[in-house]
């Protein structure tokens, strides 16, 4: 390790790199003699080095890190087969996300594809704190400032402070989104409110992110429907080779414009725009604008009178007669009268949920987890009666929280 002396900050090259302790640039959240992130005893460092594009996301199995991985090394063969050596030695692919965990062995991909020199991943000590980057190294690894074997990958129970977080974030030329579907991509924001030009699938809420004027569209290969384990939903596969060729061409711009391209990306967050039934502009993307809208939905519910719903001192609790009308019930009859007269529920009558409930009985199996197991009558019954039991149960709770209490008395429901 050689130590850089004449500088404001303590630096030091490490295997041929050039570290430098992360900055704060917000107050965290966290426990402050848990996580000490002064400038003076901060020990959490992260690489400096052009052509890095990394991507933050739970290793799970839309997020297609396996893919990422393959892509990644596509683009490395191309490179260095056209003779882009330079380009191609100081070019990394950053993963800042959780391993092991429910989605891919993130190491086996790096071999497969021989990356091991390539990838980089976030280490957070359990015991002094530390966050660093490291070429992967398994799930747990002696830390290099303790000497604790106590560092391993962030994942959601153990995160880098949200500051840390955004550091990490601002030292890439680029961020990636490689996943099936998301429902909004919260990382694909946070990368750009850090300067941070993004490239995302053509599908579903990371389109949205694609507006930004910097964003690259990465195109669908193809798309492919869910089990009926999962959810049933249309999917998206990204191309590998259309993402190969816009990586390419995103590397091999001048540093002058990728800094311009990286000022228009946190320009698009911080411009003010309407904002739905507010007198003044915000910011586009903002806690401030997202509360401000829930906030204004809010007022514009109509509230009913209290005395009529939570307060209402009238029992809901319900016995319902378990005796069929008849012994002669078809599948069909039988669903209507258990979820209209036990569950109390004729608004489910008519579409999907009562759909699904036919079906499995006609079937006598229903899927449950990664399973198809027996199901009849007699079952169908029990699920909806330990349905009520429960409204029941919450229901006791309400009223006991309605009746006057005396100095001594404990409300308390037995569940």
């Amino acid at each position: 390790m050689e130590k850089i002396t004449g500088k404001r900050n303590e630096q030091f090259i490490y295997k041929g790199y050039l570290y430098s302790p992360i900055k704060n640039i917000e107050n965290s959240s966290y426990d402050g003699e848990k996580y000490d992130l002064t400038i003076e005893n901060s020990r959490s460092y992260t690489v400096y080095c052009k052509g890095v594009h990394n991507t933050v996301m739970r290793n799970q199995k839309r997020k297609l890190y396996y893919d990422l991985i393959e892509a990644f090394s596509m683009w490395l063969y191309k490179s260095k087969s056209k003779g882009h050596l330079e380009l191609a030695k100081k070019t990394f692919l950053y993963l800042h996300t959780s391993y092991p965990d429910v989605g891919y062995d993130i190491g086996k991909a790096i071999r497969d594809f021989k990356v091991g020199n390539k990838v980089i991943m976030t280490y957070l000590c359990a015991n002094c704190h530390t966050a660093y980057p490291s070429f992967f190294a398994g799930d747990m690894v002696i830390c290099r400032k303790c000497g604790q074997l106590a560092a391993h990958p962030p994942n959601a129970n153990n995160s880098c402070p949200r500051n840390v977080l955004a550091d990490i974030m601002k030292t890439f030329d680029l961020y990636v989104q490689y996943s099936i579907a998301e429902g909004w991509g919260m990382p694909l924001t946070e990368a750009m409110a850090c300067g941070v030009p993004s490239m995302a699938v053509r599908y579903s809420a990371m389109e949205d992110h694609l507006q930004c004027p910097t964003s690259i569209p990465i195109e669908v290969e193809r798309f492919f429907w869910e089990a009926i384990i999962e959810t049933e939903q249309k999917r998206a596969l990204p191309s590998n080779i259309d993402f190969v060729n816009k990586l390419d061409r995103f590397l091999k711009q001048s540093e002058s414009v990728r800094d311009e391209k990286s000022k228009q990306t946190r320009a698009y967050i911080e411009e003010l725009v309407d904002t739905y039934r507010q007198d003044v502009k915000m910011r586009r993307f903002g806690w401030e604008r997202t509360a401000a809208i829930w906030a204004q939905v809010i007022r514009d519910i109509k509230i009913k009178d209290q005395r009529t719903t939570w307060l209402c001192p009238t029992s809901r609790i319900r016995h319902p007669n378990l005796v069929p009308p008849s012994n002669d019930l078809n599948n069909s009859e039988f669903v209507n009268w258990v979820i209209g007269n036990i569950w109390n529920r004729p608004d489910m009558l008519y579409g999907h949920f009562a759909n699904e409930w036919l079906k499995n009985l006609n079937s006598g199996s229903r899927t449950m987890g990664d399973k198809r197991l027996p199901f009849n009558r007699k079952m169908f019954v029990e699920h909806f009666v330990g349905m009520v039991q429960k409204a029941n149960t919450a229901e006791e709770k309400r009223l006991a929280l309605l009746k006057p209490k005396t100095p001594d008395q404990v409300n308390m429901v037995i569940m």
